[in-house]
């Protein structure tokens, strides 16, 4: 990892340990958008992004503080734990089942840990609207890089690695991709981002502006 990876990593683990229970989310928010998949580390042949680091993090702060799900085990966690066992054991029935297997686990990983720390953290109906005004402003830094992106053809996230300098380009058009695997990907958070930016205009008005504001640039870029 470079230092700067090093000190980012730093800073959100701590961030996760000693903030409250409603904004631990937010630095696995920022270290899903604002690092590269190219920092991490690789244990036994498994890679370990900082993502993965930052949810791991997440995972011994619950099981440390003894935080727990609102209600309970409940009828989407029953089907969220078949579906992962279905994922790993499923991997058998490939042509490269080693390869499969690994991929699988990483997916299975990321999803179970995503899904669950979210149950955790975020227990009433406001948690969850406070977490989505969050990711409105959060994805505003991100939405103005990949614009930086088109005006420049220099990209800011490639200081992290992961990502190569210069944007790629298909029929003469800049595709921006920030700090994430493919343009086709940074466009594709920005659309899933709307509906819930949409969610926010009743009742907070500014902050769904600001959201569909940020989602529309990513997706244009």
């Amino acid at each position: 990892m470079t230092f700067p990876a090093v000190i980012f990593l730093m800073a959100t683990t701590v961030a996760i340990w000693v903030l409250p229970r409603t904004w631990a989310p937010v630095p696995l928010l920022v270290g899903a958008c604002y690092m590269t998949l190219g920092q991490g580390i690789e244990v036994a042949g498994l890679n370990f992004p900082i993502i993965r680091l930052l949810l791991l993090a997440g995972v011994l702060r619950v099981l440390v503080r003894g935080e727990r799900p609102a209600g309970g085990l409940v009828g989407m966690d029953k089907l969220f734990l078949a579906w992962g066992a279905w994922a790993v054991s499923a991997s058998a029935f490939h042509d490269s089942p080693g390869a499969t297997l690994q991929f699988h686990l990483g997916m299975v990983y990321n999803a179970f840990c995503i899904y669950f720390l979210t149950r955790c953290f975020c227990q009433t109906e406001e948690d969850l609207y406070r977490l989505v005004r969050v990711s409105a402003w959060i994805l505003v830094p991100v939405a103005a890089e990949m614009v930086f992106e088109q005006l420049t053809q220099r990209k800011l996230f490639a200081v992290f690695g992961g990502v190569p300098e210069e944007p790629a380009i298909r029929n003469n058009r800049i595709r921006s991709q920030g700090p994430f695997a493919h343009a086709i990907l940074a466009g594709t958070v920005g659309a899933v981002c709307i509906p819930m930016m949409v969610g926010l205009w009743r009742r907070y008005p500014v902050s769904a502006k600001v959201g569909l504001a940020a989602c529309g640039t990513m997706v244009l870029a």
